[in-house]
């Protein structure tokens, strides 16, 4: 898929069809799913007008950021999920102890006495993705960055409910990952990105379960249930075109899109680059005024690969000392 196609449908400035939206009732017990917890259970019998959310969400190897668009409002807000830490990067971060599973902040705090800690993880998920690898720990990989990716939806869905509480409305809320450009291009991490999005989407928002703190074997029970009544959905149908570009946006034009809707930035010719742990984006294009009321772009090229900071941290550790292993 050209990547010019991708930035078509996200500089058309409106919600597309096929963005996957869903609802959710907080509730006491998330296995059985069955009753509403007292916070919500004021409006639990009225009917309350919908209003429109979506989360951009920007998984990344060190830290995850996220931006929830009001589209009654035509306006935007950067989250922070931890109201602990001033700030809107959240840790990628994950750490198993006493067998629960922690993610962010939490895991960052348990790191020293964690059992096991991910660090990285996406990359290692892209890795055995490409290589094609097929035995238990891609699928258990597979599995904790589902929860993880669970858990920050979860969150930010409940921002949106209590934004959307204040004007008694109802919210709704649909999503998109970036992921690097150039994978978009590939098959398999297409398919493994997209998997993981759906399910994660379909525990925050259908079964109202937020991972954090729970007990792994009980995480993994709910998500084989999710995985399960998805793939009996998805049965027989392979993903197309409109599956993937409802769910998966490229970095290299989200990190564009905000340089055409601030109204600080004004027209001329731009370079944007974006040092990632990963990986590195760089794009390079004009902003113009199509017309008296609205902002144009020409895009002329991008790149979005290796390598990121880490490799450039593991490069200054072996040189300092060869025997060091910064990877």
């Amino acid at each position: 898929m050209k990547l010019l196609q991708w930035f078509s449908q996200l500089f058309k400035g409106k919600q597309r069809e096929d963005t996957p939206s869903g609802t959710r009732q907080a509730i006491e017990d998330p296995i059985r799913l069955v009753k509403p917890s007292s916070d919500r259970s004021s409006n639990a019998d009225k009917v309350l007008q919908k209003r429109q959310y979506h989360l951009g969400l920007d998984w990344g190897t060190s830290s995850t950021k996220l931006v929830l668009r009001d589209y009654s409002r035509n306006n935007a807000f950067v989250l922070y999920l931890d109201k602990n830490h001033k700030s809107y990067r959240y840790p990628s971060t994950i750490v198993r102890q006493n067998d629960c599973i922690y993610f962010g902040h939490e895991a960052e705090a348990k790191r020293n006495n964690a059992q096991k800690v991910w660090d990285a993880l996406k990359a290692d998920l892209c890795h055995s993705a490409l290589a094609e690898q097929t035995d238990n720990s891609v699928s258990e990989k597979e599995d904790i960055a589902t929860l993880y990716l669970a858990h920050i939806i979860s969150r930010a869905f409940d921002i949106a409910e209590d934004h959307a509480a204040r004007a008694n409305e109802k919210a709704i809320m649909g999503m998109t990952l970036g992921i690097p450009a150039e994978e978009l291009e590939q098959t398999a991490l297409r398919t493994t990105y997209l998997n993981v999005v759906r399910t994660a989407y379909a525990l925050a928002t259908e079964k109202c379960y937020d991972p954090q703190g729970r007990k792994l074997s009980e995480c993994k029970n709910v998500l084989n249930a999710v995985s399960e009544n998805l793939a009996l959905k998805a049965k027989n149908k392979s993903p197309d075109g409109a599956a993937y570009a409802s769910w998966l946006r490229p970095e290299l034009a989200a990190a564009m899109y905000w340089a055409i809707k601030s109204p600080k930035i004004q027209d001329d010719l731009y370079s944007c680059v974006d040092i990632g742990a990963w990986t590195t984006n760089a794009s390079y294009f004009r902003i113009h005024h199509a017309d008296s009321n609205a902002k144009g772009i020409s895009f002329f090229g991008g790149s979005c690969s290796q390598p990121g900071m880490i490799k450039l941290l593991d490069a200054i550790a072996h040189d300092i000392n060869p025997n060091s292993n910064y990877l």
